[in-house]
Parts: C-alpha cells; sequence; structure tokens
C-alpha cells in the first residue's frame, strides 16, 4: 500500500498553523514592550526637562501679598511690597532648596507640592495668580475678626450668665422682679429698672384696688419706674430695685441691659437716667424714621414733662444731672 506524502497528512498541517501562530504573538509581544520602553524613555526625558517651578507665583502672608519667581536658569527672586530679594535654587524629587544672596546663610528648604494652578513650599500655598492669593488673604482677615468676635462674644456671654445668677440671688429679698402678673403686696414700693431681655416683652402695668390703671409703658430697652404698691403689677420685663445697683456692680439700667444683651455702648431708644446712664450735658439726637424725645423730671408713674419733641432728623437737647431722656426710634451722641 502506498503511503501519503507527509505534506499530505491533517496533523502537519495542524502543528504547522500552532508554530506561526505562536511565533507571530511573541513577535508582537517583543515588539510592544519595545515601544513601551521608548515611551517611557521619552516620558522620563520630558519630566526631566520640564521644570514645574518657572513662572510667577503669588502667596498670602500675614497681611500682604508676597511672590515667588522662578527662572528656568535656577535663578529666583522673592518679592514683596516693599522689597525684592535675589536668589537661586534647586530641586529633586522630593525637595526644594532655595539659597538667598545677600545672605548665605539664610536658605529655604523643604518638600513640596505641585498642584494644577499652585505649588505649595513647606506650608506655604503659592499660586499662578495674584488673585488667587488675594482670596487666601481676605479669608485669613475674615478668620481674624471672626476669632476676634468670637472672643469679645465668650467673654460677653460669661458675664452675662454671672449677671444672671447674681439677679437670682436678689430674687429671694424682692430687690429683683421677674417677669409675671403680681398682686398688692408681692413687688414692694420703690424706684426699678425695667430690663428687656431676649425672649422677654416691652410691657409694664400697675393698676390700684380697683382695677385702674396707675401707669404703664412700652419700653424698647430699658427704662425706670416707681412701683406705688397700690394693686395688681404686670411685667414684660425684668424689674430692678435701684437700692440692688451697688451689690449687682453696675452703675443704672443701660449698664445692666447691655449685659444682659451682649450690647456695647448702647445709644439708642431707651430711657437714660442723666448722671447714671449718661452725663450731664449738650446732646445731639437723630433720628431712625420718625423719632420721639421727651425730658423728664422722674421715673415713669412719677415725673412731669420738661420738654419734648417728635422729630425727623436731627436735634439739639441739653440734659441736667438728675432728669430723666427717654428716646425712641432715635440715637444719642455727645455734642461737638
Amino acid at each position: 500500500m502506498k503511503k501519503k506524502s507527509i505534506f499530505k497528512q491533517w496533523w502537519f498541517w495542524s502543528i504547522l498553523l500552532v508554530i506561526v501562530i505562536a511565533t507571530g504573538l511573541i513577535l508582537f509581544i517583543a515588539l510592544k514592550d519595545a515601544d513601551s520602553d521608548d515611551d517611557d524613555d521619552d516620558t522620563r526625558v520630558s519630566k526631566k526637562e520640564k521644570n514645574p517651578f518657572v513662572g510667577k507665583w503669588y502667596a498670602a502672608s500675614d497681611d500682604e501679598i508676597i511672590y515667588f519667581e522662578f527662572n528656568k536658569d535656577g535663578s529666583c527672586e522673592l518679592g514683596g511690597n516693599e522689597y525684592d530679594t535675589p536668589c537661586k535654587y534647586e530641586y529633586d524629587d522630593e525637595e526644594i532648596t532655595i539659597k538667598f544672596s545677600d545672605a548665605d546663610d539664610e536658605t529655604i528648604k523643604g518638600n513640596y507640592i505641585i498642584g494644577s494652578s499652585y505649588i505649595k513650599i513647606k506650608d506655604i500655598k503659592f499660586y499662578d495668580s495674584k488673585s488667587k492669593a488675594e482670596k487666601d488673604l481676605q479669608k485669613s482677615d475674615d478668620g481674624d475678626s471672626n476669632a476676634e468676635e468670637s472672643s469679645n462674644s465668650s467673654s460677653g456671654s460669661k458675664a452675662k450668665n454671672q449677671m444672671i445668677l447674681a439677679l437670682n440671688d436678689l430674687v429671694s429679698e424682692k430687690l429683683v422682679i421677674d417677669t409675671g402678673d403680681y398682686i398688692k403686696g408681692d413687688v414692694p414700693a420703690g424706684e426699678y429698672a425695667f430690663i428687656k431681655i431676649e425672649g422677654s416683652g416691652s410691657y409694664y402695668c400697675e393698676k390700684d384696688d380697683a382695677g385702674n390703671i396707675v401707669d404703664n409703658e412700652n419700653f424698647d430697652s430699658f427704662g425706670y419706674v416707681k412701683v406705688h404698691a397700690v394693686g395688681n403689677l404686670e411685667t414684660d420685663g425684668v424689674l430692678v430695685n435701684v437700692t440692688a445697683f451697688e451689690r449687682l456692680g453696675v452703675k443704672g439700667a443701660k449698664e445692666l441691659y447691655e449685659i444682659l444683651n451682649d450690647k456695647i455702648d448702647w445709644n439708642q431708644s431707651g430711657m437714660y437716667k442723666v448722671g447714671v446712664d449718661i452725663e450731664p450735658g449738650k446732646y445731639v439726637v437723630e433720628s431712625i424714621g420718625s423719632g420721639y424725645w421727651s425730658i423728664l423730671t422722674g421715673p415713669v408713674s412719677d415725673n412731669d414733662i420738661v420738654d419734648n419733641d417728635n422729630f425727623n432728623g436731627k436735634a439739639n437737647i441739653n440734659l441736667k444731672s438728675g432728669q430723666y431722656l427717654e428716646l425712641s426710634r432715635a440715637t444719642i451722641t455727645k455734642a461737638q
């Protein structure tokens, strides 16, 4: 029987096909690795040739904008509002070293971070535009302001809490009367400061045995009342007997109102006692819209009107010790 030629055997062609495919895959992988190595070499060369620091960079420092200008030749300049200092720099993959020409021993050395629009050298962030640095400066100013306000607020809150405790200690002696409704005999006769606090109202009213109103008032902030102790009494603010001021460590109603409401140098609506809350002398009152002022001889329920006016704009007034000034929708300042 005649044998078939090897070239006509199916298994021969199958083996040959496998060999061809394997050889092709090996060549493909080898060529791809070679291309990848070339790309890596190009990338390394590119990275090495490109200096990320070259350019002018701005940062907020204290209360001014400073800048670093880096040149390709390794020279640089640090500048601010009134100075510019030459320097030289060098860097590696992790650190930058900056040496100043006018002081051989003065050197900045530290880690750096390269961002899309900034560089960070040690703890200072330099931006590619001056406007971005100015925003950082504004944030710093706002932060300082907020910190100062926070400190003042904390100090005010402490004084307020201490004053509330001191007032509570005087309630049992009936030198301090809390907000509420009272019957005859609950509130001793005398002169009291009316203090409006956060959450309280403005209304005060005293009636006689027959239910007739002896006197009433709406206080914008603080004021003074004479309690006759002849009937029921209603107060939406805290009443403090004026004889308790010394024990509380305050001069008068104005100071007490400022402490309890976190106010400083209050000069708006209220009822001021001249010589206590405000010094005698000449003043200018200025309305907030349509204002009102009235000079009185005493507190609410025990006074006569010396002078008064509804006004729009400014007015000159003269205050004497012992008088009371009622001021509504207006401010008061010492005349020049």
